[in-house]
């Protein structure tokens, strides 16, 4: 079964960033956007795997997230990017801000735990964002710093083990198991 590990957005901020991004939808309608309910931030994609394995990984996350004792935390959209640039964007994200280093913690152990039942590590830092739209070849885009244009916070209070069936209509997210964190 295809399965990431990632920190779910509130409703209302999920809503809120759908409407920050009408205009963008708007005009770059070349571009195939995430739905609102799939909007979400990726702290470790793991891919096709075997039952036992996605087991697995949530066993050892499981342990390395009791162990961690993280509290719940902040986070908000920044500024737009692009991977792998503006110039020859194949995916439109917004950046994240707020409280960092306890979702950089949650991605290093999604990594470690992923890991040890034999999924690839990332090639790259981990960059908090949440993606927006895919284009299906390089597509030039330009920042917009003025976005989000207000403040769209929530609360990280849990991450989610998340099934991802695909489908003509884009992808649909079930999930497998929820860690909360304190408060």
């Amino acid at each position: 079964m295809r399965t990431f590990l990632c920190i779910e957005l509130s409703a209302e901020a999920k809503r809120a960033l759908h409407r920050a991004t009408a205009d963008l939808r708007d005009s770059l309608g070349s571009l195939k956007w995430v739905s609102p309910e799939s909007l979400h931030v990726t702290l470790k994609y793991l891919g096709e795997l075997g039952e036992e394995k996605v087991e697995g990984v949530a066993r050892s996350f499981e342990q390395a997230f009791s162990s961690a004792g993280l509290a719940s935390f902040v986070l908000y959209c920044g500024n737009l990017g692009a991977f792998p640039r503006f110039e020859r964007a194949r995916v439109l994200i917004v950046h994240l801000l707020g409280e960092l280093a306890p979702m950089a913690l949650l991605a290093s152990m999604a990594e470690e735990s992923a890991a040890a039942y034999g999924v690839t590590r990332e090639k790259h830092l981990f960059t908090p964002h949440i993606t927006l739209a895919r284009a299906r070849s390089p597509h030039p885009l330009s920042p917009d710093d003025r976005f989000p244009g207000r403040r769209i916070e929530w609360l990280a209070n849990s991450v989610t083990m998340m099934k991802s069936d695909l489908s003509p209509s884009g992808s649909i997210y079930t999930p497998l198991k929820r860690w909360k964190l304190g408060d």
